[in-house]
């Protein structure tokens, strides 16, 4: 209900207005909003005919929530460090877990793994973010993969010598060769960068 009201009051300026434009009581559609089923059957066929578009169209259910959250929880990924970061982490984790969204919960994984790389805490980091390569192996999205296998080299260097990192050195630039991205280029080159000057 709250993302079809933040719609109208887009596009109406108001739910006011919008009640005006479809000929409904203002209180009706607060109540239609707050309700679980949103709504009579004349509110719905009037708001798709107010907006020109199938009612389902204009919020996104759960499934499409939690995605939308987890691929933008990683935008301010580097500084994650505080106990509100890692609570809203674990309420993504288990919802994608309850779900079965695998890919989004690899997203979360790589999110702990940087968490915990911050706290300094190297080994729960590793943990984390090879669960995510892991998860994302052989999936479609060539990109992510590249991403998160290039942050696998960074954070395994403290347990690794030059010689263990051979094997995954040699999936990277196969995986570099296949990625389209150019941010997610940047960030493999700026990720093998590091790893060579730690070397």
């Amino acid at each position: 209900g709250m993302q079809i009201r933040d719609k109208i009051v887009e596009t109406f300026g108001s739910v006011e207005r919008f009640a005006k434009e479809i000929q409904l009581y203002e209180t009706s559609i607060n109540q239609y909003l707050s309700s679980r089923n949103l709504g009579s059957t004349t509110f719905k066929i009037r708001t798709m005919q107010a907006f020109g578009c199938n009612f389902n169209d204009l919020y996104m259910t759960e499934t499409e929530q939690i995605r939308y959250f987890t691929s933008t929880v990683s935008w301010y990924i580097e500084s994650y460090n505080q106990l509100k970061d890692i609570e809203i982490l674990e309420k993504l984790k288990k919802l994608t877990i309850e779900r079965e969204l695998m890919e989004d919960y690899a997203i979360i994984c790589r999110c702990f793994a940087y968490y915990y790389r911050n706290q300094g805490k190297h080994d729960r980091a590793l943990s984390y973010i090879e669960l995510a390569v892991n998860y994302m192996r052989g999936k479609k999205n060539i990109d992510r993969f590249g991403l998160y296998l290039s942050d696998l080299m960074v954070m395994k260097l403290p347990f690794t010598g030059r010689s263990g990192m051979s094997k995954l050195l040699e999936e990277f630039y196969s995986t570099l060769d296949r990625v389209e991205g150019p941010l997610t280029k940047g960030h493999m080159y700026s990720n093998l960068a590091q790893t060579y000057f730690e070397f």
